[in-house]
């Protein structure tokens, strides 16, 4: 799947795959909820990128994960799409819903390089030639929302951040979807 191939071979900052990135952060997560104080929201954040051969096959990516929105691939720049796709939780906290915001863009990202002289000569700032990277990113912010006036069961907070995680790997591998 896309996201086993998000793991930085290809020059981009990453904490590794996506799956053993989550798993780490997870148990860390659910061991600190053991021993929280009252909350009353939650929330799950990931920033995801996919490397792309050029900014053209990025938006081609892109486009297979935004099925509702147009755009041609070929032509396309500076995309940006934001959007908030709220649930109910199923968490069995009454009453309680989920903001599923995702942020999608095709980024692009040199190499530069900073020489520093002696005490007199100011840095110098070079572009490495051919060091150009793209990549699809999806930022995600997987929330409860800010109008539940009451405190989160503290019995439920483990099951509660495991649907806010589902929920988020569910935009992942399918893409933006009500």
């Amino acid at each position: 799947t896309p996201v086993d191939k998000v793991d930085g071979d290809e020059g981009l900052p990453s904490t590794g795959p996506f799956p053993d990135s989550l798993k780490v952060f997870g148990r860390f997560v659910l061991r600190r909820l053991e021993m929280s104080p009252p909350l009353q929201r939650l929330a799950f954040g990931a920033i995801l990128r996919l490397p792309a051969e050029s900014r053209q096959a990025g938006y081609e990516q892109l486009s297979s994960y935004l099925h509702d929105v147009k755009f041609e691939p070929a032509t396309a720049s500076d995309l940006f799409y934001q959007v908030n796709r709220p649930r109910s939780s199923t968490s069995g906290i009454t009453g309680l819903r989920i903001n599923r915001l995702s942020q999608w863009s095709v980024a692009t990202m040199q190499t530069t390089e900073v020489v520093l002289g002696g005490s007199k000569a100011p840095p110098a700032v070079r572009h490495a030639e051919g060091q150009e990277l793209h990549a699809c990113s999806l930022q995600l912010d997987i929330n409860t929302a800010a109008d539940f006036e009451h405190e989160l069961p503290h019995e439920r907070l483990p099951i509660l951040f495991q649907e806010l995680v589902a929920l988020g790997e569910e935009i992942i591998s399918r893409g933006d979807i009500p």
